[in-house]
């Protein structure tokens, strides 16, 4: 356990540089940390999706996703999974690959957002939510159709660690900061209706939500 307080600005950030990217630093993300999970997973999103730029041109990801057999050797392809349980790697493979451009940008902005500031506050946050987001794509091969793919579901299992950590230490944060308590209670509400959304992918981000809450709740440390 680090001894953080969760989600409470320990540092003093704002005041550690005034120039114009410090400022945009603190505001976006101010715990970020180059050598972390969340760094290493998102790089490794950023770095496949360069990679299939380079083994499929000119078409790159339009290119590759147009390809059946490649599609199954990488993405978690429910059907061929249930067909062939060798596929099991595909469980974790899946969450690197995206449909598209904006599929991966949408996912490292959000995970830029979410994932720093979680893992500031517990270390393991972001491996428990790579675990959580495996459980998820679990759930997905006896519930769903079609194709599973991208980082979607650790981002919402980060959502779901967040919820677990407010419901943990609700007391305390109600008690220091009722006011932004609240708004921030309502916000993660919003956020989680943003990231479920309406589409079949939609599944896979309650289920991610839904593990990422449960492990949250079982393994978030609480300070006395």
């Amino acid at each position: 356990m680090s001894g953080r307080i969760p989600f409470v600005n320990t540092r003093n950030v704002w005041k550690v540089d005034d120039t114009f990217l410090g400022l945009i630093h603190n505001a976006v993300c101010p715990h970020f940390q180059l050598v972390s999970w969340s760094s290493l997973f998102l790089g490794i999103c950023l770095v496949v999706f360069i990679i299939m730029h380079i083994i499929y041109p000119p078409g790159g990801y339009s290119l590759f996703l147009q390809l059946p057999t490649q599609m199954e050797t990488l993405c978690l392809n429910i059907h061929a999974f249930q067909q062939n349980k060798a596929k099991f790697y595909t469980l974790f493979t899946a969450m690197f690959i995206h449909y598209s451009y904006s599929h991966i940008v949408v996912n490292t902005v959000f995970g830029i957002f979410i994932m720093y500031e979680l893992e500031y506050c517990w270390k393991w946050s972001i491996l428990a939510a790579l675990v959580a987001g495996i459980a998820a794509n679990c759930l997905a091969v006896v519930t769903m159709n079609g194709l599973v793919l991208g980082f979607s579901g650790v981002i919402c299992a980060c959502v779901g660690i967040i919820i677990a950590a407010l419901i943990l230490h609700c007391s305390y944060l109600r008690a220091m900061y009722s006011g932004a308590f609240y708004c921030v209670f309502c916000f993660m509400i919003l956020l989680l209706i943003l990231v479920i959304g309406i589409s079949p992918a939609g599944v896979v981000h309650l289920f991610g939500i839904l593990f990422g809450l449960l492990f949250g709740l079982a393994l978030y440390p609480v300070i006395p």
